[in-house]
């Protein structure tokens, strides 16, 4: 019989009794649920769907504000324009792709809250795009097993995996965050 799925309670990382929520954690808890639900173990209510989808939207928000993070402090450090080391195998296109993500990726984070569905669309556009094209150069290096490759395909998965269920939750009710 079907579970009905009132809410998900997120605690405060001051709490003494359980430990503060990772944003590994997160994505595997939503990831979970998210399963769940497409085998009917799991049944949302109206309620519960626009708080995930707020949720899963918060997810891929501090996922992508980390992304600008790390891609301002290389062009602090580099130049807009950096090779990411790798040297003269870098194309010119790929040094302004890197560079744009400095953009582009702040600019997915807050269409997730002010244009979720175009958001949403536009966080997934980016990091397919973005694993597509850093591919190449990984495959030129065998670097298949770095922590940078490996993070954006874990992301490019949690995204491809959450993004129905907060575009589904866009659906059901506009008061939190839609």
């Amino acid at each position: 019989m079907p579970f009905n799925c009132t809410s998900i309670r997120w605690t405060d990382s001051h709490d003494d009794k359980l430990p503060a929520v990772t944003a590994i954690q997160s994505a595997a808890l939503i990831a979970s649920i998210d399963f769940a639900m497409m085998l009917g173990v799991i049944m949302p209510t109206d309620a519960a769907m626009p708080r995930l989808s707020f949720a899963i939207r918060l997810l891929f928000a501090c996922c992508l504000f980390a992304a600008t993070a790390n891609h301002i402090h290389a062009d602090a450090l580099h130049g807009f324009l950096w090779d990411y080391g790798y040297g003269r195998d870098a194309r010119l296109v790929s040094r302004i792709f890197w560079g744009a993500l400095t953009l582009f990726d702040p600019v997915a984070a807050l269409l997730l809250f002010i244009k979720p569905k175009v958001g949403i669309a536009l966080t997934a556009a980016i990091i397919l795009i973005d694993v597509a094209h850093n591919t190449f150069y990984v495959a030129l290096k065998q670097q298949w097993l770095e922590r940078f490759y490996l993070s954006q395909v874990a992301f490019l998965i949690v995204v491809f995996l959450l993004a129905p269920v907060a575009w589904r939750g866009l659906n059901r009710d506009r008061t939190i965050g839609g």
